[in-house]
């Protein structure tokens, strides 16, 4: 009778590792499974966002209009937005600033391909890190229309908003435009812990189970007010953020008449300064360093840039005005806008608007005038333009918009309609097609009343 060998010790070990390995991996799925659950219910918003935003964004990603605007968390919106675009649909032009360009929509920017990221109380911090959200992301447009504020060359801590991200601020200017601040990546470690939990698993568990039910409830229970708008938008009774990212306020907000729209502008005069200017007698040398890097970090992504200066209310800038010229106040304001005007010229980067609402230039109109005007001299527009020698001819000639309308063009003080915005400014392809053809005036002949040009 044969006798039955024994393994050696050495395979004995080995055999012994294969049986629990074969249980251990019979068993992994289990956790991969509890982990991607947590991370993508995420009820407490480790990773995913809050809740309520999270279902605001969802809404938007899928082009609908979602209802009250006054509740939201802007800035967790757009991060959400830009965490979740896909990237078969990142639009091709972006809106930045504050609630002074959340009327550009995608009509007036000639484009469905088209999200307004600009958020209320905008400082320089939230322009800079929502463009920066979409380059993290691998999520670049291909144009970007900034609404500049002047406060974004401030530099003070009244131009700062408490609700921006300053530390993704920090980490951008110091990563990418190497402007040390300091910034240290943080430690994730303990938040990246909660996804093996099973407590965290758990309640995500009921709260998934929950929604099946039918109503999206927060965290604690509460009713999401973000919802599809249904019926009339433009009867609606709140505010609406639309699925392009602009704003269409109330139907009677919109419809108020121009004493009551005046009446506010003369109230917004003694509040202008706390429009992030409290303290800006000078433009700050490190936010226009600042200003300029980002620019120059646009370009260097082959991003187009176009600047926009929103105008003010005829009657609040006329009265701040003569508060600089007979007590000096807002003198950091009045230089602003000859700054970026100089920027603007140096650098080749298209520009449209104006603070001052007497000094919008109609420029579909004007070109009309310097083209009749070119061809009776015998050269070209281009030269025209360019040419010192008719400086004065294209002064007297440049249309302009009258400041008073038929029809009331402003919300307030400081914020214009985007039928006032559709005046003069007539698409981002027109006015990147006339920019490549030199068919642009130069931004420093507009003379609109600064602090350099007193006379106005």
């Amino acid at each position: 009778m044969e006798t039955k060998r024994s393994l050696p010790g050495w395979a004995k070990s080995i055999l012994t590792g294969l049986r629990i390995l074969s249980r251990v991996l019979l068993l992994l799925p289990i956790p991969v499974f509890m982990v991607w659950f947590s991370y993508t219910v995420d009820r407490s918003g480790l990773f995913q966002g809050d809740l309520a935003p999270r279902e605001a964004a969802n809404l938007l990603l899928e082009n609908k209009n979602v209802t009250n605007f006054e509740q939201m968390d802007e800035r967790q919106i757009v991060r959400l937005y830009v965490q979740n675009l896909p990237e078969e649909e990142v639009p091709e032009v972006i809106g930045l600033g504050s609630s002074r360009v959340l009327q550009f929509t995608r009509e007036i920017v000639g484009t469905d391909s088209f999200y307004n990221m600009g958020v209320t109380g905008a400082d320089v911090r939230d322009v800079m890190t929502s463009f920066y959200l979409m380059e993290k992301a691998g999520k670049l447009p291909k144009t970007v229309i900034w609404s500049v504020d002047p406060w974004v060359l401030h530099g003070g801590a009244n131009s700062l908003d408490k609700r921006a991200d300053a530390e993704l601020y920090q980490e951008f200017l110091q990563e990418v435009l190497l402007i040390d601040t300091g910034y240290e990546e943080p430690d994730q470690a303990e938040l990246w812990k909660a996804l093996a939990e099973p407590a965290y698993f758990q309640g995500n568990v009921d709260y998934w189970l929950q929604t099946r039910e039918g109503q999206v409830l927060t965290d604690g229970g509460a009713v999401i007010p973000f919802t599809e708008v249904t019926g009339d938008v433009q009867a609606q009774t709140a505010a609406i953020k639309m699925a392009d990212g602009s704003v269409l306020y109330s139907a009677d907000y919109r419809s108020r008449d121009e004493a009551a729209v005046t009446g506010d502008a003369m109230i917004q005069i003694g509040t202008f300064d706390s429009l992030h200017m409290e303290g800006f007698t000078e433009l700050n040398a490190e936010q226009c360093r600042i200003f300029e890097a980002f620019i120059a970090y646009l370009r260097s992504h082959e991003v187009n840039v176009i600047l926009v200066l929103s105008p003010y209310h005829p009657v609040l800038y006329q009265e701040i005005y003569n508060q600089y010229l007979t007590q000096g106040l807002h003198s950091g304001f009045f230089q602003t806008e000859s700054w970026i005007r100089q920027f603007a010229a140096t650098h080749d980067i298209p520009l449209v608007g104006s603070y001052d609402p007497c000094t919008l230039i109609d420029l579909e109109a004007s070109l009309e005038v310097w083209h009749q005007q070119a061809g009776a001299a015998g050269i070209s527009t281009q030269q025209y333009l360019s040419d010192p020698a008719y400086a004065e001819a294209r002064q007297l000639s440049t249309v302009y918009l009258p400041p008073w309308q038929d029809v009331p063009v402003y919300y307030d003080g400081i914020h214009c309609t985007g039928g006032l915005l559709e005046q003069f400014f007539p698409g981002a392809d027109v006015i990147l097609g006339l920019d490549a053809e030199s068919l642009l005036p130069d931004p420093t002949e507009i003379l609109v009343r600064t602090a350099e040009n007193n006379a106005g």
